[in-house]
């Protein structure tokens, strides 16, 4: 699911012609952190995916749920599968967060 998000960010900026260092900028974190959220290897939080989609000015659902083809319906069980997952994924987020929290 991670990896999905981070892809449809690429695809969207790219899109948009706009640059890693541009978005970069703007979330005020270097390149590198930028594309750890691209590929995935960093977590994605709401909050900065709310951001990354103010700075791209597109939808939390579009990248959520990015299409090649736009004109394409998005399955019911498909979008509840997805929201699931990204559910499942911050729970367990959190949950590392509170074990560090503790030791």
């Amino acid at each position: 699911m991670i990896k999905d998000i981070g892809n449809s960010l690429r695809k969207v900026r790219q899109q948009k012609n706009i640059t890693k260092k541009y978005v970069a900028d703007q979330l005020g974190i270097s390149i590198r952190t930028y594309s750890r959220l691209e590929s995935g290897e960093t977590p994605m939080t709401i909050r900065r995916l709310n951001r990354l989609c103010e700075i791209l000015n597109v939808t939390i659902s579009k990248i959520l749920f990015y299409q090649e083809d736009a004109n394409r319906e998005i399955d019911p069980l498909e979008f509840e599968n997805k929201i699931y997952s990204y559910i499942d994924y911050l729970e367990n987020e959190i949950v590392k967060l509170k074990k560090k929290i503790n030791t």
